[in-house]
């Protein structure tokens, strides 16, 4: 079997392993193109980046006991999440912060700069004490194409968009 080289890449991929079952498609010689359509190569700085979340946050989804979630409701007169209702709900366990940037049934904008701003100072505290840092989450989905975003003017740990 022949090793597959992605577009942009000098050296070849890992060859898979052949699938078991008969027929011509399980043939050695059939190749296999891989573009970027739907991945690319992973690059230094995000291996790295993922290698030390993978360290320091990880978890056991399949897990008898699970992570508790706090939900914070939104402003009966604006719509957004308080900065200080998402603080105020905040436990020595958090870990994780995630809010959407922008809601896709009412258009409102979520605070999310402040948010992060104030988690990482809550996180100094945090640190000092003997506790976990919190991260930072928004799903940017519905904000995309409508308004910048951009991952460093957000503040954000984690960004999400489809």
């Amino acid at each position: 079997m022949e090793a597959a080289v992605a577009p942009g890449r000098d050296a070849p991929a890992p060859a898979a392993s052949q699938p078991s079952g008969c027929g011509k498609h399980n043939s050695p010689e059939r190749k296999v193109y891989m573009d970027y359509n739907a991945t690319t190569p992973l690059e230094p700085e995000v291996i790295q980046a993922m290698t030390k979340a993978m360290w320091e946050a990880w978890g056991n989804p399949s897990s008898p006991y699970s992570a508790a979630v706090t939900f914070v409701p939104v402003s009966k007169v604006s719509g957004q999440a308080e900065v200080d209702d998402i603080l105020a709900a905040v436990r020595p366990t958090t870990r994780l912060v995630t809010i959407m940037l922008a809601n896709n049934e009412t258009g409102i904008v979520m605070p999310v700069p402040e948010i992060s701003q104030r988690i990482k100072a809550l996180n100094q505290e945090r640190v000092a004490a003997g506790l976990p840092p919190i991260l930072v989450h928004t799903d940017a989905a519905q904000a995309l194409g409508k308004q910048r975003v951009d991952v460093e003017d957000l503040g954000v740990d984690f960004l999400t968009i489809v």
